[in-house]
């Protein structure tokens, strides 16, 4: 009896180590690659729902929205700033600019990818990705999406279910 009691407790144990969304109280949301390589774009106004870290190069201020991309504002009056647009990038909590360059770094949930803004047009051009450099994107309370992971899901944002 105590050999049973004993593999049972060991089985259960090594169950309770594994993690996948299943037992997450959040649902995630998942793009192809194709779309997700696609998805970096400049769009019109977008309400702040969870403003994040601000960046600021020359004048432009970027303020961050986590999972979602970054408000972009005109920021050469500081006092007055003036919205210009939202840049998203589902998945990106982080921007980096190089002092002295235009290249915008920004990690795109499991990608790096540099860019740049033409500012008087707001073009963006990608100039350089490199996929899978960081960890895949785990929920709020810890969990990560384990079904049958391929190169082709990526995990951009955690839904409360």
């Amino acid at each position: 009896m105590k050999k049973i009691i004993s593999l049972l407790f060991i089985i259960l144990s090594i169950s309770s180590c594994y993690e996948d969304e299943r037992g997450s109280d959040y649902k995630p949301e998942i793009m192809s690659r194709t779309e997700f390589e696609n998805s970096i774009e400049i769009i019109g106004g977008k309400a702040m729902q969870k403003a994040g870290k601000i960046y600021l190069v020359d004048d432009l201020m970027f303020l961050g929205e986590e999972n979602q991309g970054f408000h972009i504002y005109d920021n050469s009056s500081p006092t007055l700033p003036k919205k210009i647009g939202f840049l998203r990038i589902p998945g990106a909590t982080d921007l980096a600019i190089k002092p002295n360059s235009e290249v915008i770094y920004v990690n795109q949930a499991v990608d790096l990818v540099a860019f740049t803004i033409e500012k008087n047009t707001m073009k963006i051009t990608i100039h350089k990705r490199l996929r899978n450099v960081f960890p895949v994107l785990r929920s709020p309370d810890g969990f990560y999406l384990n079904e049958k992971y391929s190169k082709d899901k990526i995990v951009v944002d955690w839904h409360k279910k």
